[in-house]
């Protein structure tokens, strides 16, 4: 349970393990070779917490050991899996990270396309899940300048941060709703970008 690890470890150290896991998963997003996951492991075995990697979490062996955890809520960030209904039916509260200004830019690379269309804010969302991609109400946003100095992991990693910072208040119901956040808005969505519109990004930033 998110509550009792919380609970037990602090949230500044587990949130810094949470933040050392993300950064290998973003870096091997952007690597030749798909990264190095051995760091996960590590951080496991250092809280002593039980950890198992699976191709895909909806198949139903995964959502009965996720059933059978009795867990409070599951996060997610950087999850390579779309929630199924099936999973999302549990009786838990399942929250996601996203690195955007929800309902704009959905999708799994927000940063990208926020560089790409020469955008000067961005943030990062904690929102509750649905079946639809990236939707869902929203629990907590924080804006912050779109620095377009700094490449795609550099920005991300902060984002991140900043949802390790409050995502303890969101977990605890702390959190105070703002009725203008609307998740459900169509906004925009973006699927991944083409090498093509890698080397267009790179232009347009070399004219920035």
């Amino acid at each position: 349970s998110p509550l009792k690890i919380l609970a037990t470890y602090g949230p500044r150290k587990v949130f810094s393990k949470i933040l050392s896991i993300a950064k290998r998963k973003i870096a091997s997003r952007f690597s030749q070779d798909g990264g190095d996951f051995v760091a996960a492991f590590d951080h496991a075995k250092a809280f002593d917490l039980p950890f198992t990697v699976v191709a895909n979490i909806n198949e139903a062996p995964h959502v009965d050991a996720i059933a059978s955890l009795n867990l409070d809520a599951l996060v997610v960030c950087v999850c390579k899996n779309i929630l199924k209904p099936t999973l999302l039916s549990l009786p838990l509260r399942f929250i996601n990270i996203h690195p955007s200004l929800l309902p704009m830019y959905r999708g799994p690379t927000p940063t990208f396309w926020s560089l790409y269309h020469g955008e000067t804010e961005t943030g990062v969302t904690l929102h509750e899940m649905t079946s639809e991609i990236d939707r869902g109400r929203i629990l907590s946003q924080t804006r912050v300048p779109l620095d377009r100095k700094k490449n795609e992991e550099e920005i991300e990693l902060e984002l991140f941060q900043i949802a390790a910072d409050g995502i303890e208040d969101v977990l605890l119901g702390k959190q105070a709703f703002d009725p203008s956040w609307k998740s459900d808005d169509d906004g925009s969505y973006y699927t991944f970008p083409t090498a093509a519109d890698r080397k267009e990004l790179k232009r347009r930033l070399a004219n920035t």
